[in-house]
């Protein structure tokens, strides 16, 4: 048996493994890393917690996985791209979407992650003065460079 990390631990992990990656990022950008780092880890928590497996949704067993899946989604895209703090809680939002949001089987599930986790954590640690249409309805949050298949790296976008 392997006990679980505490979130204070999962935070000083990703915060070294973040803030390392976004060295060369514009200033702006890398002051978000606490921001980033805090708000994914309190994602994970929250659904782990809150959306435990049932006879229903056995699938739903979210793990340490989930959470590096979102950094390591993050880490994908390049500075270029990702030049401003807007961006960058775009991308988080997109990264959390991806790991968690889409592993969602109904729209219960699916509108309590956006309108009660993500908007409760974009409020409290971003800011934000948008309302859950914003950025949740509308044009999706998406970044990717599949539309350039072989792209050199220097003009990928992500």
């Amino acid at each position: 048996f392997i006990p679980e990390l505490t979130e204070e631990t999962l935070r000083k992990i990703y915060s070294s493994i973040l803030g390392g990656f976004l060295g060369n990022f514009p200033a702006d950008v890398k002051n978000m890393t606490k921001q980033l780092v805090n708000s994914t880890c309190e994602i994970y928590m929250r659904i782990k917690d809150e959306m435990r497996p049932r006879p229903s949704k056995a699938h739903y067993t979210f793990n340490l996985r989930d959470c590096s899946k979102v950094f390591q989604g993050m880490m994908q895209v390049t500075t270029r791209s990702c030049g401003s703090p807007g961006t960058a809680m775009r991308l988080w939002i997109s990264e959390n979407m991806r790991c968690f949001y889409d592993r969602l089987v109904d729209d219960t599930d699916r509108d309590y992650f956006t309108e009660e986790l993500m908007m409760d954590v974009l409020r409290r640690n971003f800011n934000v003065t948008q309302s859950h249409d914003d950025f949740f309805r509308g044009s999706p949050i998406l970044f990717g460079d599949f539309l350039r298949f072989g792209a050199p790296p220097e003009q990928r976008m992500y």
